[in-house]
């Protein structure tokens, strides 16, 4: 298809395509912008976000704790007292009354039959204690005190908590990227683009300008796609200048054409 090979391999042809309708034009952005965040689901929903070093830190910040922690978990229910525990980002809200979520750390809410996780104000996770197929007994005073067994359950306690969580915090991790993907491609792509095609060009009119110029941006999805695809970060940068290599080249062949 010409418009493939034109927008990827001959910026110099993409001229040819002034005549496009607006909707041609928002197929082909939709096409290469679904293209890069394919890349990025890939990557972000492949991601283990929560490791054995996460699972530490929530157990230091419950042995560093220096109150008395009358915690337990049996049977699938967690009963004591209300706690709040700290280790920023980290918080673990223990039985706690109040549910508000105001800081955008880490959150770990730890109710009597369920646990919630929260992270940058959006939650993450949702588990029910009965769908934990182990049985983690397990009390706050013990792992305090460094008991094999009650450290052991409560590592495994957490881990699945944190597993559960990964596909929410994926998600959150996505939208962000995309946003975020989607930012840069307005400043560099698209403005920079602009305003370097009047430089080259001054004469076009402005609905034919900003066709090429969307078609001429479109390189930079593809681009990123192979920097997401092939975790080379560099190629990044690329991405941000080679729509500007692209515009001179559509560009200065029309003024070579009007000639």
């Amino acid at each position: 298809m010409k418009h493939l090979r034109y927008i990827t391999c001959h910026p110099s042809r993409i001229g040819l395509f002034h005549k496009d309708h607006p909707l041609v034009v928002f197929f082909f952005f939709i096409l290469f912008a679904a293209l890069a965040f394919g890349g990025l689901a890939l990557r972000d929903f492949n991601t283990s976000y929560f490791g054995s070093g996460d699972i530490d830190f929530v157990v230091s910040t419950v042995v560093r704790d220096e109150t008395n922690l009358n915690i337990e978990y049996n049977n699938h229910t967690l009963t004591g007292d209300t706690a709040l525990l700290t280790n920023k980002p980290l918080e673990v809200r223990v039985l706690a009354s109040d549910k508000k979520v105001d800081n955008n750390g880490l959150i770990i809410y730890l109710n009597e039959n369920t646990a919630k996780v929260y992270y940058n104000y959006i939650q993450i996770g949702n588990i029910k204690y009965t769908d934990i197929q182990n049985d983690y007994a397990f009390t706050f005073a013990g792992v305090k005190e460094n008991n094999r067994a009650h450290m052991y359950n409560f590592r495994g306690f957490i881990d699945y908590i944190f597993l559960a969580s990964n596909l929410g915090y994926a998600a959150n991790t996505y939208i962000s990227d995309i946003l975020n993907m989607l930012l840069f491609y307005f400043i560099f792509a698209i403005v920079a683009v602009l305003i370097y095609s009047f430089f080259t060009n001054s004469q076009i009119a402005m609905g034919v300008r900003s066709k090429l110029i969307i078609y001429d941006s479109l390189i930079y999805f593809v681009i990123m796609f192979f920097a997401i695809c092939l975790n080379l970060v560099y190629l990044q940068y690329v991405a941000f200048f080679v729509p500007i290599v692209f515009c001179r080249s559509t560009f200065l062949h029309i003024i070579k054409v009007r000639k």
